[in-house]
């Protein structure tokens, strides 16, 4: 999968110090690309592992495991990627009912817009089959919930990331900009999208104001939004079937995936408690996503 022109390091034994003294020399014949190996934040047989995913204390750690290492990559590789190439919610094949769920999609779509934000260029998931955080489910081969949530960030989130501000407690709200994917961009040339995380048991009520970069006079942005929650009716965590705008994710009768549409509104966006999901503003004007 990789080429031979890639150093690999490890998340779960991290020495900064020595890391910024060793990675020019490895790198000097190597500068491809840097590999970040074991990227999780929690550990499959801890039985507290259900309750933390949906902290901010959780979520916070995988900023604070990977900022340093991109950092240091950087400044002493600049030519070098920083890769992913393993990660998930938890280690030692993660929790069964937990890293296999609705829950785990907390992490999985803030560790996205966290990798994304520290200019990481490839993010491989652990697990697409095996483990308790497989995508998908080695008996029925049925999508677990952070399978979709991959597949809307790779449908609507572009390349080029975008800073992001909010008057609530950015904690419990947790918000990450982009340019719309190219196949977006392809028909509304200047869109941006917003992923969302709610960890909180609120709803929030957002409203819009124009990008400082938009292009144009300022109008109410019209919005298309895809809300994924729980799909069991009872809006439990750790289930393992998930709504997007109410609608259950399931294959059809041929095993085809289903349609994942947006709904098309205006005004401001609600964002359920404890829920997660992505927002798009196909007439934002944004300047640099033209």
């Amino acid at each position: 999968m990789f080429s031979s022109r890639h150093v690999s390091f490890s998340c779960s034994n991290i020495d900064s110090s020595n890391m910024r003294r060793m990675l020019p020399q490895l790198c000097l014949s190597f500068p491809a690309q840097s590999q970040i190996n074991d990227c999780f934040a929690g550990y499959g047989l801890d039985k507290d592992l259900a309750g933390k995913i949906t902290t901010g204390a959780y979520l916070d750690k995988y900023q604070h495991t990977l900022n340093p290492l991109v950092k240091i990559i950087s400044e002493k590789v600049p030519k070098a990627e920083a890769w992913i190439g393993e990660t998930a919610a938890a280690w030692h094949s993660g929790q069964m009912n937990t890293t296999n769920t609705f829950l785990s999609g907390f992490w999985y779509l803030d560790a996205l817009g966290t990798a994304a934000n520290n200019n990481v260029t490839a993010f491989c998931r652990q697990t697409l089959i095996g483990g308790y955080y497989e995508l998908l489910n080695k008996t029925t081969r049925d999508p677990n919930p952070d399978y979709y949530t991959g597949l809307l960030w790779k449908k609507l989130m572009g390349t080029r990331m975008l800073r992001i501000s909010a008057t609530v407690n950015t904690s419990s709200l947790r918000l990450y900009a982009a340019c719309s994917s190219s196949d977006i961009q392809a028909n509304n040339p200047g869109s941006v999208t917003v992923a969302f995380v709610n960890i909180a048991d609120v709803a929030f009520l957002a409203s819009q104001a124009p990008p400082m970069g938009r292009v144009g006079t300022p109008q109410d942005l019209g919005t298309i939004e895809y809300h994924l929650i729980p799909g069991d009716g009872q809006m439990t965590l750790q289930t393992t079937a998930m709504m997007l705008n109410d609608k259950l994710l399931q294959l059809d009768s041929d095993g085809k995936l289903p349609a994942m549409d947006g709904v098309v509104r205006s005004g401001s966006v609600l964002v359920a408690p404890k829920s997660y999901g992505y927002v798009v503003f196909p007439d934002a004007n944004f300047d640099v996503c033209m």
